[in-house]
Parts: C-alpha cells; sequence; structure tokens
C-alpha cells in the first residue's frame, strides 16, 4: 500500500473514481481539505460498489481541482454531504434567524 501523503495546495478536492480511462468525481468538494476526501474514500468506495457491483474492479482515490470548479459529487447526497457553498448558506440563514429571535 503506498502511504497518503497529505497535499496542502490551495484548490478543490474531490474523491475520485477511475474505470478504463474515465474518470468521475464521487464527493466533494472539500476546499483546501485533502484529509477530508482522503477521509471519505473508503465510504464513498462502499457507495459506489452498492451502486453498481463492478465498481469492485475499479480504481478510487483523490484529486485536487481548480477552486472555480464546485460541482458536487455524484454520491454527495448519498453520503450526507453538502455542497461548501450550500452549507455557507444554511449557516448565515441561521445566524440571520437566530438574531431575529432574540
Amino acid at each position: 500500500m503506498i502511504p497518503k501523503k497529505i497535499d496542502d495546495a490551495p484548490g478543490n478536492y474531490y474523491v475520485s473514481v477511475v474505470d478504463a480511462g474515465r474518470v468521475g468525481l464521487l464527493a466533494g468538494p472539500f476546499p483546501n481539505d485533502h484529509a477530508g476526501a482522503l477521509a471519505m474514500v473508503k465510504r464513498a468506495r462502499r457507495e459506489a460498489e452498492r451502486a453498481d457491483p463492478w465498481a469492485t474492479f475499479y480504481a478510487f482515490g483523490t484529486v485536487r481541482v481548480s477552486s472555480t470548479h464546485t460541482a458536487p459529487g455524484v454520491l454527495n447526497s448519498r453520503l450526507g454531504l453538502r455542497s461548501p457553498s450550500r452549507a455557507r448558506k444554511l449557516h448565515r440563514t441561521r445566524a440571520h434567524n437566530e438574531g431575529i429571535a432574540k
């Protein structure tokens, strides 16, 4: 097994899958958080294998892309992940509502 090294370069990190040259982004983005993407690889792999038994033969890992690429991973909803922009918006809305309630 190859040791996992944390990449500290800026960008959006995703859990990725490769099959015969086809690449997919399963989970993410994890903005500037390679460790977060690495921690999600096993869960994303299990979910991919539930959806497609052939996924057992695919390669899974992580990938860094430009911070301007913010599309959600295809398994985000199945993994209970929210997009970062939606999570920030939800946080701002809650803070606003709590301010009104006081």
